[in-house]
């Protein structure tokens, strides 16, 4: 026997030698490992490649080109040219002439502007091609030869040039807005010295307007060349056999000899606070904010030791924005909205900013908030409790993220390598960072983020920013007020932040549970039914789709149509200031410390035909889920404190909407589709007047006070076993009536003839506003709800190839389509865009000429090809989503509707005289609804010289 022992304790003694210790993840001077799971590499002409392999959604793919080249590399006489150079893409490349390249996507279910875009930024442009169906081979070919052409062979065919001319301008119309104009008085200040300061990615409209082609070619040609490049394709396939076949078609690309040097251009440092102030007669609200420029970490330091940094300004970032949403929530406040953070402010700058929505006339005591807070943040720091809750909410997002590594789909993953490419950003496997995170983050101590925190504030590169209205009652500080009030700051005394005690549970004593009394399979779409002791019924459909998500919804009929006239507005904004009030014992504030570090989360909405509890959570928090719906039920909070705080900051948010004349075209657009109803009023600081404490309690009690009629749906990676006893013991043991209730008509009609209401507003930016609207009857089955929605995708291609492409008259024709159940039974089309005045009348005409074909000869049978590739597409992508699920059984159990059985057999067996024959029998031009807002004074529809941010 002892023999034995001797030989265990050898053999324990040799474990301890032999078995080596877990090796230390952090190193702070080393480089972060590349994810392994990516195909990576640089082609000989110097492009970069990333190939990842990825199974969600089955069969589909992403194809992105990124371009490390932006507006910045713009000369004057180019100035909105790299923008014009991305429009040019889509008009004509080497294999894909014209608008070849959009026709073919749209073939196989690709739709631009939803599937296939781009952007330009100031320091890179990227394109995209995503969710492809790569069903076959020649699919992948295709879309590589669509990026290979993007990198090389854009035609820029001079009758495309021309054309487009007039949709680069219909986009620097649409997005002319108060805050674009602000910002480009305030760029050339806050970037002085720098070629930031004079580019702002849309340009200068003379350049667009009357540039030599000569001009994009030189950009083109000295810009866009393999060693800028990067071709990123994610997706389920095999990435070994994508590489080859990238190294063959990308490798043909001739590099540029002796490229010209991509100059990099930084910002000044300033030894005194900058301010830069700018004021908008259209402006609605005045912001605040103040900067202070740190140098950005180069990209050769880019180590482990950065990704930890990163981490540490999550934590202060976190921290600091609670503080202030904690501070709003008082009525005294003198902000709307508030915030602080790190960012981005060039490649070589970044950031530590403050930034704050003043009420009316409150930007002093708003700026004195933000420094306060700040200064506070500086001098004290944060302290323990605050610090282990941004750890806990960090910690479970990683783990989230970790859980559904299986699940994650492919557009995710190509920001990963875009900022690689761009940025040199470390990109590492999840399951490398979440070792990581788990290794420092324990070690992340509150005295070595309140030392990074105090680093931040330094006495050089300040910026301060002010915008507001251009209007005689708004007091606008001076800058030397501004001035006065930061450098006092600096010497200001502040406590320290107090923590509040906070309670254990949500609710201090479990309720007796109820039962379940009937259990039963339901025949479709895989649902249990429960129905509870009280009445209430549980339906339950568990998925694999996601290991991390539950879904919740409940609903009951009734909703705001129970409520007469006088009630409209507070019901409207019932949910929201009830979201603002908490549950139980428990305010907003107090919940949202309570809960860090799990994912769980409930709302309310209230429709016009019913009542909604909605939630989501992981399966670890299902407890907690059900928690927040009893309570909602038997112990709603109403904070009059809350109440006033939010009434406080959305009154001063509207009182100077009118200022902005997009908010007239809106108002506009509901009066006239509520034919002036008195029960739908706009919201006003005047209408507001109406929405009291009292009678939002009194709508919640009404609306939520028995849950009897309320089905409940869960989905998602549900532990049946486990869900079963909450369900009993929360939903159960509601109190439960007996009332039952269906909608009541309260009168609400768009006109039944023709109407046209045209008006005219002063504007900054002159342009005119069109929105028309088709409806007609309709029995509301699933082949009128398929037809409207084909039809909705029908104009979308023939607006791009008629208004947009061919005229040049608008950056985009917004089109909706949908069907209505109550008041009535209607189909309902409604068309917006943005336009030049001059062009207005030929636009408009148009708008209605293909309503009307549509009627009368129906769609081409290329565009209904064209739209059941996108339908079935989607079909196919949607039942991999737990939303799709819940929207389902919701429509099918409480509606009647079952609108997924038979949706293929429904698409496939349109054509254009089916769609032709439903735009017949539903619409008719003489139930037509039009708005048309336009300039009141136009010296000019276009300013020969005049530049807006593309924000």
């Amino acid at each position: 026997m002892k023999k034995f022992v001797k030989l265990f304790v050898l053999l324990l003694l040799l474990s301890t030698i032999v078995t080596p210790v877990q090796a230390q993840l952090y190193q702070p001077d080393q480089p972060v490992p590349f994810d392994p799971n990516v195909v990576h590499g640089t082609l000989a002409n110097g492009m970069r490649y990333y190939i990842r392999s990825n199974k969600k959604p089955e069969k589909r793919a992403e194809f992105y080109i990124v371009h490390n080249v932006g507006a910045i590399l713009e000369e004057d006489n180019q100035n909105g040219l790299a923008h014009f150079t991305e429009h040019m893409a889509f008009n004509g490349t080497k294999h894909f002439p014209k608008k070849a390249l959009l026709n073919y996507l749209e073939t196989i279910g690709c739709k631009f502007g939803q599937n296939v875009n781009a952007f330009t930024g100031q320091d890179v442009t990227c394109y995209n091609i995503g969710s492809v169906p790569i069903t076959r081979d020649g699919i992948i070919d295709s879309c590589l030869l669509i990026l290979h052409d993007w990198s090389n062979y854009i035609a820029f065919e001079a009758e495309e040039i021309e054309s487009e001319r007039g949709v680069i301008l219909e986009e620097w119309r649409t997005r002319g807005s108060a805050q674009a104009r602000m910002s480009d008085k305030l760029r050339p200040i806050i970037y002085a010295g720098s070629k930031y300061g004079q580019r702002n990615v849309i340009g200068d409209t003379a350049v667009i307007n009357h540039f030599d082609h000569q001009a994009i070619f030189d950009f083109y040609h000295q810009w866009y060349r393999t060693d800028l490049q990067a071709v990123i394709v994610v997706g389920d396939f095999d990435a070994k056999m994508m590489e080859q076949k990238i190294i063959a078609r990308f490798s043909a690309i001739p590099a540029v000899e002796n490229p010209a040097p991509k100059p990099v251009y930084g910002v000044p440092d300033n030894d005194q606070p900058i301010i830069a102030m700018a004021t908008d007669p259209e402006a609605t609200n005045t912001n605040i904010s103040f900067y202070i420029k740190h140098p950005a970490t180069p990209d050769s330091l880019k180590n482990q030791q950065y990704l930890r940094h990163n981490i540490l300004t999550n934590f202060i970032g976190q921290m600091m924005n609670v503080r202030l949403s904690d501070l709003l929530k008082k009525e005294s406040a003198p902000a709307i909205t508030a915030n602080v953070g790190m960012g981005g402010f060039s490649p070589t700058t970044k950031v530590l900013y403050a930034s704050g929505t003043a009420k009316t006339n409150q930007t002093l005591p708003t700026f004195e908030m933000l420094l306060t807070e700040c200064r506070r943040m500086q001098h004290h720091g944060f302290t323990q409790p605050e610090l282990e809750r941004a750890k806990a909410n960090f910690l479970r997002s990683i783990e989230s993220r970790f859980i559904e590594r299986q699940n994650r789909e492919h557009n995710s993953y190509v920001w990963d390598y875009y900022s690689h490419f761009t940025q040199n950003a470390p990109t590492c496997d999840i399951a490398y960072y979440r070792d990581f995170v788990k290794e420092v983050v324990p070690g992340i101590s509150v005295n070595e983020i309140n030392t990074l925190t105090a680093s931040f504030f330094t006495e050089k590169n300040v910026i301060i920013t002010l915008t507001a209205p251009e209007k005689e009652d708004i007091q606008v500080p001076s800058q030397n007020e501004l001035l006065a009030m930061y450098e006092a700051s600096k010497h200001q005394k502040v406590d320290a932040y107090e923590e509040k005690l906070l309670a254990q549970s949500l609710i201090e004593t479990v309720p007796q549970k109820g039962t379940v009394v009937k259990d039963e399979k339901l025949k479709k779409f895989d649902v249990h039914q429960w129905t509870l002791s009280n009445g209430i019924k549980v339906m339950v459909k568990k998925t694999n789709f996601k290991e991390d998500e539950i879904l919740m919804n409940g609903q009951s009929d009734g909703g705001m149509s129970q409520l007469e006239d006088d009630l409209w507005l507070s019901a409207v904004l019932m949910p929201t200031l009830v979201g603002e009030m908490g549950m139980g014992n428990h305010t907003t504030s107090d919940l949202r410390k309570m809960l860090a570090g799990k994912r769980v989360s409930t709302g309310i909405a209230l429709g016009d035909d019913r009542e909604i509890i909605s939630g989501n959570c992981s399966p670890d928090d299902m407890e907690l889920l059900l928690q927040q719906v009893h309570l909602r039920f038997t112990a709603p909070r109403f904070d009059r404190e809350a109440f006033d705080a939010y009434m406080a900051r959305l009154k001063p948010y509207l009182q100077y909407m009118a200022l902005n004349p997009d908010a007239a075209f809106r108002d506009s657009v509901t009066a006239l589709l509520t034919n002036r109803h008195p029960r739908i009023k706009s919201i006003s600081t005047e209408a507001l007047e109406a929405v009291t404490f009292e009678r939002v309690e009194q709508i919640y009690r009404d609306r939520f006070s028995d849950p009897a009629d309320f089905t409940f749906v869960f989905v998602g990676n549900i532990d049946m076993d486990k869900l079963k006893p909450l369900v009993e013991t929360y939903l159960g043991s509601l109190p439960a009536g007996a009332r039952k209730e269906t909608y009541i008509d309260r009168g609400v009609r768009t006109p039944a003839d023709m109407v046209r209401t045209r008006f005219d507003k002063t504007m900054q930016t002159p342009k005119t506003s069109v929105f028309a609207y088709y409806s007609g009857p309709i029995k509301y089955t699933n082949d009128d709800m398929l037809h409207i929605s084909a039809i909705k995708n029908i104009l979308d291609i023939r607006y791009v190839a008629s208004i947009r492409e061919k005229e040049g008259g608008t950056y985009g024709v917004s089109v909706s389509g949908s069907c209505e159940k109550q008041p009535e039974k209607k189909a309902e089309i409604t068309l917006s865009f943005n336009t030049d005045s001059a062009k207005a009348e030929r636009m408009l005409s148009l708008l209605h000429e293909e309503i009307n074909n549509l009627m009368t000869q129906g769609p081409s049978a290329e565009d209904v090809q064209k739209t059941k590739e996108l339908f079935l597409k989607s079909f196919t992508d949607r039942q991999i989503e737990n939303g799709y699920w819940m929207s389902n059984i919701l429509n099918n159990y409480l509606e009647g509707i079952d609108r997924h059985t038979g949706y293929e057999k429904g698409v496939k067996k349109m054509s254009p005289k089916t769609l032709q024959q439903f735009m017949a029998k539903t619409f008719s031009p003489n139930r037509m609804l039009e708005v048309v807002m336009m300039p009141a004074a136009q010296p000019s529809s276009t300013p020969d010289s005049e530049t807006l941010s593309n924000k």
